[in-house]
């Protein structure tokens, strides 16, 4: 791909702030879809009306550029409606904010879609492997609702959740080996483009809409046909930190009697945000991380034996995070 794939990943990026800033214009004049720091937002952090819903210019972007330099096929075309389809639901979770119980569904529905349409023979999870059949059907629908549910809780710091999917996606791409697939130039294009705006503090937000599109790529490159077997473990370092949020959360919430699914303030970043006070230097903190993880995924993708060292490592930073946090 080499230069080809740069000048896409500038154009796209190009595109992707241009329309995110015609986005943000239109949802403040129409005053939707808008996220108001009233009721249900409480846990917000910012005090006034900020434009939510952020992945809609994102999808408009990746998918007439991809469409422009790639001729479908059905496969990309079925893609392309079940990703619309995770798209509208978030924006409907961004407008109504839809009840948890609907929202745990429709991302178990979202799952069984992406198993039907990728079919995986299985995954190695490092320390086992799941076969083919139904209880791949299940991993799948389960691998789908972590990725959304932990992007999801990311997203609670201007540039956080995107920040760290573009880094996490550049060691998947040298990873899985994508590089060579013009669809990531492109993604992270429209991640970097958004990001202009997004960094700066109380002007975007991503959205449901965004985490829901954002999602649905990263499956896709997790569950690309020429990835019959696939090699879970490095992904899973990469994700760790949404993981241990995601964990840290369902302890948290369970400990109070109420859904996972329900915002507070408790998350890592706003834990980090209470020390540090600004917000630059959380995402920082997050970017470092971030890039630690992926050497690690890398060296667990080369050496084998690693991979139980590495599970026990990030499992005690676990553990002491739910005691600093005081989850437990």
């Amino acid at each position: 791909m080499g230069m080809n794939g740069i000048l896409v990943f500038l154009i796209t990026g190009v595109f992707s702030s241009l329309l995110t800033f015609l986005f943000m214009r239109v949802a403040l004049k129409f005053k939707t879809p808008v996220d108001i720091p009233s009721g249900y937002k409480s846990h917000a952090i910012h005090r006034k009306p900020v434009p939510t819903a952020g992945g809609i210019p994102l999808f408009i972007v990746f998918w007439s550029i991809f469409l422009l330099l790639h001729k479908p096929d059905w496969e990309m075309l079925l893609f392309f409606f079940l990703s619309l389809f995770l798209l509208i639901f978030g924006l409907l979770d961004d407008i109504k904010n839809l009840r948890a119980g609907l929202k745990l569904f429709y991302q178990g529905m979202s799952g069984f879609g992406f198993y039907l349409l990728f079919r995986p023979e299985g995954y190695n999870l490092g320390w086992f492997t799941i076969p083919s059949g139904f209880p791949s059907l299940l991993f799948t629908i389960f691998l789908f609702m972590v990725i959304v549910n932990g992007l999801n809780f990311l997203d609670g710091i201007d540039g956080l959740s995107s920040t760290y999917i573009l880094v996490m996606l550049i060691f998947m791409g040298t990873i899985y080996g994508e590089f060579k697939y013009i669809y990531l130039y492109i993604f992270a294009g429209v991640i970097a483009g958004f990001l202009f705006w997004n960094i700066r503090k109380q002007r975007v937000f991503l959205g449901d809409a965004g985490i829901y599109f954002f999602s649905s790529i990263v499956m896709y490159i997790l569950l690309k046909p020429d990835h019959s077997y696939i090699n879970m473990f490095p992904f899973g370092v990469l994700f760790a930190i949404p993981l241990m949020d995601l964990g840290g959360a369902v302890v948290r919430r369970l400990k109070k009697g109420i859904t996972p699914l329900a915002p507070d303030t408790g998350h890592i970043h706003h834990q980090l945000l209470k020390g540090l006070k600004k917000h630059h230097l959380v995402v920082l903190i997050y970017l470092i991380v971030v890039t630690i993880l992926g050497f690690l995924a890398i060296l667990s993708n080369k050496q084998p034996q690693m991979v139980w060292p590495i599970t026990v490592s990030l499992f005690l930073i676990w553990i002491m995070m739910l005691f600093l946090f005081k989850w437990l």
